[in-house]
């Protein structure tokens, strides 16, 4: 019908026949009632993210991260096995770090911890850049292994392994390590 007249804000008075598919749209409830809804979700979603925000204490430096990864893996080398590198092939990708910074809730720049630890531009971090000192410690273990029984493999079965099974406590292996004078 000709004679009926929409009016809206931004169209002012038209004709309902004057009105392009578009404008017919706005005019519909259905879509302005949708708008509407859809703007007070965006304002809801907003305040959620803000409030996620002002909450957010996952680690933000490198020492940060070293100590939330000692919290949860007892260790900088378990949490270098298990979260970092669990292919198990001594170096770390970009792809993976960024894999463990989320899955530790890390909420620094990962680009500038990533530049941090990879002191040689690699391209990839090895424990030696990770955990310098847990490194050394485990290359000087090793070295004594090696001096005492050939390899760590003869190390291990014939003074780690002594009774036959398969693994050992973990008080059995510091007495054991002990011994050996480490």
């Amino acid at each position: 019908d000709e004679s009926m007249v929409t009016v809206l804000p931004v169209l002012g008075a038209k004709a309902k026949s004057e009105l392009s598919f578009f404008e017919r749209q706005e005019c519909a409830l259905d879509t302005r009632a949708q708008c509407v809804v859809a703007r007070e979700h965006r304002v809801r979603i907003e305040k959620m993210a803000n409030a996620v925000k002002g909450k957010d204490v996952g680690p933000r430096t490198l020492e940060e991260f070293r100590t939330a990864l000692i919290h949860r893996y007892g260790n900088l080398v378990q949490a270098w096995r298990i979260a970092l590198d669990p292919d198990d092939n001594g170096r770390v990708s970009f792809q993976e770090f960024t894999a463990a910074c989320r899955g530790m809730h890390y909420s620094g720049n990962i680009k500038k911890l990533w530049a941090e630890l990879d002191k040689d531009r690699s391209g990839l971090i090895t424990m030696s850049e990770f955990a310098p000192a847990a490194q050394a410690a485990m290359s000087r273990f090793r070295a004594l292994l090696i001096e005492r029984f050939g390899n760590p493999l003869k190390a291990w079965l014939q003074a780690f392994r002594d009774d036959g099974h398969a693994r050992v406590r973990e008080d059995e292996f510091v007495k054991k390590v002990a011994d050996l004078g480490w």
